[in-house]
């Protein structure tokens, strides 16, 4: 329902669409939420493990990758323990 719910020109995130999908929806979840995206005026985000929500479509996907922070931009940041202290 918050799909529906979302103004045009939003962003939507979705995480892991396939672990609320029964096996046979996985393939078509991709047309199906572009539908929806073209639509509604929509931009969709989507993070997926499952190679049957893709379906082939691999020309929309992304690879993401971890990137550590350099010795620089970790002085810069405060630690788990500074944010600990500002909430006490």
């Amino acid at each position: 329902m918050l799909l529906f719910s979302a103004g045009p020109a939003s962003i939507v995130l979705i995480d892991e669409p396939e672990i609320s999908l029964h096996a046979a929806w996985k393939h078509s979840f991709l047309d199906d939420i572009s539908e929806v995206a073209r639509l509604a005026d929509l931009q969709v985000l989507l993070a997926t493990h499952s190679s049957g929500i893709i379906n082939g479509r691999w020309d929309l996907t992304e690879e993401l990758a971890y990137m550590p922070a350099t010795a620089t931009e970790s002085s810069d940041t405060k630690s788990s323990e500074d944010t600990e202290e500002e909430f006490e």
